[in-house]
């Protein structure tokens, strides 16, 4: 469906302002926020953290802005490639376009054998690693989101919108365990991380405020890729002006969530305790608040998150070589 076609079927087609919401989230709430306590308390204490937090929040958000001004300034455009196409000519709209579809699909690739180490926890057939049942699984689920996806993208976002609130339940529920269990003097113990640079383990030394603060940069940029994938859809968007309003929104909601995911932790448990538990330390955590059940209930958010997130970028995959080619 082009433009056209979008305007003239009137409010009946199109992604809606949920849809296109969704897809923001659920682009970019994959396996990443799961381990955001462990990854963060490895590299930073919590003040560092915040401070980190504050200028990637920033950054994001100005970025959530420029990309619905553009979806309003230029509505002809539709997402990024087209937008570097614009700005810095064919050559790199060409590149951006054939980078984009490329690291959609090897990515895809790592988030299949993350949903089967996932799964794996209920089904003890997944669990020794990338098996031929494995293989089969991830086969049979990327035809069937293709497939999905050919039915057209309306049916495709309301899915996604019904995965993105099944995985957040259990992280909201993860977070509400946090602040009922938080403990501001676990939280200001040692705030700046000066305590322990003073131990003589190594490995327990985040170095100076200014070290910490980059060291984070790297998991907190990592956790917010996807979050242009309003843009990236705004040509099959019911109105265009949801585009705009979708990815403000999504991206302010997934600030929130991994602020308070990452940061409520500390005031819950010491950060050698939380750089000691596994990996994704999600459901490590709820275990030792609620019991078993909260592991069970985490390890079933991943996997959903898992899913919607190797799900949500395959509506886009078509478009970007056609519009590198057209670059």
């Amino acid at each position: 469906m082009d433009d056209s076609t979008a305007q003239s079927t009137g409010s009946t087609r199109g992604i809606s302002l949920i849809g296109l919401i969704a897809l923001v989230i659920s682009s970019s709430i994959g396996s990443g926020v799961f381990a955001l306590s462990t990854d963060i308390s490895a590299a930073a204490a919590p003040g560092p953290a915040l401070i980190a937090w504050l200028i990637t929040g920033i950054g994001f958000m100005a970025l959530a802005t420029t990309f619905g001004r553009l979806s309003v300034v230029r509505p002809d455009l539709n997402g990024i490639v087209d937008y570097a196409r614009e700005g810095f000519g064919p050559f790199v709209g060409f590149v951006s376009g054939w980078g984009y579809w490329l690291s959609i699909w090897i990515g895809n690739v790592a988030f299949g054998v993350m949903l089967v180490t996932a799964i794996g926890y209920f089904f003890p057939p997944f669990s020794s690693g990338l098996t031929a049942a494995g293989v089969a699984f991830i086969s049979v689920l990327n035809w069937a989101i293709v497939l999905l996806v050919n039915r057209g993208v309306e049916e495709a976002s309301a899915l996604n919108a019904i995965v993105m609130v099944c995985k957040l339940v259990p992280i909201f529920a993860f977070i509400l365990a946090m602040v009922v269990m938080f403990d501001p003097a676990v939280f200001a113990a040692d705030f700046w991380g000066n305590l322990a640079n003073n131990l003589s383990d190594p490995a327990l030394a985040p170095g100076s405020v200014p070290t910490q603060i980059v060291n984070c940069f790297m998991v907190m940029m990592w956790v917010f890729v996807g979050m242009e994938g309003a843009s990236a859809l705004g040509h099959r968007a019911r109105r265009k002006s949801d585009v705009s309003r979708a990815t403000i929104l999504g991206c302010t909601a997934l600030v929130v969530i991994y602020v308070a995911a990452s940061i409520l932790p500390y005031g819950y448990l010491t950060r050698e305790e939380l750089m000691a538990l596994g990996s994704p330390s999600m459901p490590y955590i709820f275990e030792r608040v609620v019991g078993p059940p909260g592991e069970a209930r985490s390890s079933r958010a991943g996997s959903s998150s898992r899913f919607s997130a190797r799900g949500s970028p395959t509506p886009s995959w078509p478009r970007r070589p056609c519009t590198a080619w057209r670059a």
